[in-house]
């Protein structure tokens, strides 16, 4: 897995999980409350649904924002407190500091394509893709130069049952992230989402 992703990659960052809890966690790696603002989950189900957890318990988010294409489940993660409210992906985008696509990969080319014209310059953009080849080549092509502002990630995380209802806080602990860093990334920006990915678990 990891030679398939370095094709694309100039370097990857396998990241290490703390057994300590989110909170403790958080403190560890120098994160204040809050400190990601508004993030929007695109594909709220076990993964989606699950980062939505671990973000409120860690305390590192102001508001955390569902987008997806059933109403119904939306409403139930609203429901769970996986998420505090809705959107569409176009108002999510204009409101976010982050967007986190866990989506399915074939789906993550459409999503670029709403994403682009509105993307604001200081949103952040990472995945939970388990492919990166098509994915990376989709966001070079639509972004264009704005792809400097999506750092591809693979959390090595799952579960048997799917679905927001199978959403976990404790999903990423213990667990390791892959951070696929592009050429036209800066070192902050990846600095900033392995804090993200971190504050996880």
């Amino acid at each position: 897995m990891a030679q398939n992703l370095d094709r694309f990659a100039r370097r990857e960052c396998y990241l290490h999980s703390s057994p300590q809890r989110h909170s403790e966690s958080a403190t560890r790696y120098g994160m204040s409350r809050n400190q990601f603002g508004t993030v929007a989950i695109v594909g709220v189900g076990l993964i989606g649904g699950s980062i939505g957890l671990a973000l409120k318990k860690a305390g590192v988010v102001t508001e955390v924002i569902g987008v997806g294409r059933s109403a119904s489940n939306l409403e139930e993660a609203k429901k769970l407190g996986v998420i505090d409210r809705i959107d569409d992906l176009e108002g999510a985008c204009k409101q976010a500091q982050w967007i986190v696509l866990c989506v399915p990969v074939a789906q993550m080319r459409a999503c670029f394509q709403t994403i682009e014209p509105h993307l604001n310059p200081h949103t952040l953009i990472t995945d939970a893709g388990s492919t990166k080849s098509d994915l990376i080549v989709a966001a070079k092509e639509i972004l264009g130069k704005k792809v400097c502002q999506f750092v591809p990630a693979h959390p090595i995380a799952g579960g048997a049952q799917h679905g927001v209802v199978a959403a976990k806080a404790n999903l990423f602990e213990g667990k390791q992230t892959i951070i696929c860093q592009l050429q036209e990334n800066s070192a902050a920006d990846v600095a900033l989402v392995e804090s993200f990915w971190q504050a996880l678990g």
